[in-house]
């Protein structure tokens, strides 16, 4: 989400239902990402702005996350969650334009 800056334009109206949902999901929903999730530090959001949704994940025992270092763009301090990855909704809140979604990665099942 809050893509335009890479020249990509995110569907409005999934935006929208998806920040909905995440909004009304209850504490201990677990959603489970298909493809890889890419992350990055903290202050990513100052730099990509534009954000619909930011999340901020908490690792919990046994997550698996490949360094970003290995990739094109190291100086972004990203790391990689593999595919499969799952997310406990901790909560979530919407702020400006932004929903800022809590969550706990769950551990790594490869």
């Amino acid at each position: 989400m809050g893509m335009k800056g890479y020249g990509a334009k995110p569907n409005e109206k999934k935006v929208k239902e998806l920040q909905q949902f995440l909004l009304s999901a209850e504490p201990g929903t677990v959603l489970q990402e298909p493809g890889f999730t890419s992350t990055s530090w903290t202050g990513g959001s100052k730099v990509l702005g534009n954000n619909d949704i930011e999340w901020e994940f908490v690792a919990g025992k046994g997550v698996k996350m490949f360094p970003g270092w290995l990739s094109a763009n190291a100086s972004e301090g990203e790391g990689l969650l593999p595919p499969n990855q799952r997310y406990m909704i901790i909560g979530a809140k919407k702020v400006g334009k932004t929903v800022r979604v809590k969550a706990l990665l769950l551990p790594t099942l490869i």
